[in-house]
């Protein structure tokens, strides 16, 4: 069972940074498709915005805000989608739809968050030409996980489970053991053992070097004018 909880999302972290961390910023974040998904939901972005590659790679000094947003989505989406599929079911049937959503997020969709976290530690930056300011990567996407709405999900998805408060009670107890530690050993075995890797590989891949000169140029034009 330890394997199963730990070892399944262990692995797709992994494999999103071993395989994807260079991919995903030559081939969506320098093209720009997510551009579309921010105008659809209302998020700030900018036209006149590219990405360079600026300072020293810098590790976090506590991965305490980290574990928050892995936690925060995973709990976002585990009580959206158990109140969309699951509702008036039995308690024990939203308590597993719960930890099944909240699983496949933990495994499938956080490790994007994971690639972000990456591309902020190597010194990725979005710089707006016509504002003449850098922005950290992957912000919106923190905006739109992560905030009070998470809570009141996962409120929503506590007082939908019948039963009474006993089984309310017992019920969200079981899911801090079943489900939230696994976001929380994860995360941090994942920063202990592969994350500063990933970074050091994508630092030294051909994108990041055009970055790097693309910084340069940007340095060298803010001087001369």
């Amino acid at each position: 069972m330890t394997f199963f909880f730990l070892g399944i999302p262990l692995a797709f972290w992994r494999l999103a940074g071993s395989r994807g961390t260079e991919r995903v910023l030559r081939h969506i974040i320098m093209r720009k498709p997510h551009e579309r998904l921010l105008r659809l939901i209302h998020l700030p972005r900018s036209e006149s915005s590219e990405y360079v590659l600026i300072g020293s790679p810098r590790l976090p000094p506590s991965l305490a805000w980290r574990l928050i947003q892995v936690v925060s989505i995973v709990l976002l989406i585990a009580s959206n989608a158990t109140l969309l599929l699951a509702a008036n079911s039995s308690a024990m049937t939203e308590v597993t739809y719960f930890f099944g959503f909240g699983f496949v997020s933990l495994s499938v969709l956080v490790p994007i968050l994971a690639l972000v976290w990456a591309y902020e530690d190597a010194g990725l930056r979005r710089y707006d030409n016509k504002e003449n300011t850098l922005s950290k990567v992957g912000t919106w996407i923190v905006q739109f996980f992560v905030g009070t709405g998470v809570a009141s999900a996962f409120l929503k998805f506590v007082l939908s489970l019948s039963g009474g408060t006993a089984v309310a009670g017992g019920a969200v107890l079981a899911l801090i053991i079943v489900l939230i530690f696994p976001c929380l050993i994860v995360t941090l075995l994942y920063h202990r053992q592969w994350h500063a890797k990933y970074v050091r590989k994508l630092l030294v891949s051909r994108t990041a070097q055009e970055l790097r000169r693309k910084a340069l140029t940007i340095t060298d034009g803010s001087q001369n004018s």
